[in-house]
């Protein structure tokens, strides 16, 4: 089984949630998140660098497994065991399963049929990022 591990150093910013704008008398939708240009270009060289490192025949082909732990940065004023607010996790797997892609680690993230995720607060162990695994899932 060929597995490639990622290790992407940043803040984890969410893809999905729209703008719109009219200019001209027509609708411009773009990302919400100013903070996904940076981490997007982040998890798209860390992949493509990692996979040189790692000797990874890519693009990955066939039906795939992917785990992915984000880090987010805890607030000072926040008391709770985990991040459970924004950004939404589904919304962070759409950012790093498109960054993915891009890189050319996977020809398309439909491919990815299991997906385990995480989110969790950053530590010294863990700074703000995410930790991603990609798996041929072999039946």
């Amino acid at each position: 089984m060929t597995t490639l591990s990622i290790r992407v150093f940043g803040e984890p910013a969410p893809q999905g949630s729209k703008t719109a704008i009219v200019r001209g008398g027509k609708a411009i939708m773009y990302e919400a998140s100013k903070k996904l240009p940076k981490w997007r270009d982040s998890v798209l060289m860390t992949c493509k660098v990692t996979a040189l490192e790692q000797k990874a025949e890519t693009p990955l082909l066939g039906p795939l497994a992917a785990s992915v732990t984000f880090y987010l940065e805890r607030p000072h004023s926040t008391t709770r065991a985990y991040p459970n607010n924004a950004p939404d996790v589904d919304k962070l797997l759409r950012a790093v399963f498109d960054g993915l892609q891009e890189s050319g680690v996977i020809s398309n993230d439909g491919q990815i049929v299991i997906v385990t995720a995480f989110k969790l607060w950053a530590d010294e162990e863990n700074p703000p990022g995410a930790v991603i695994s990609i798996s041929k899932k072999e039946y």
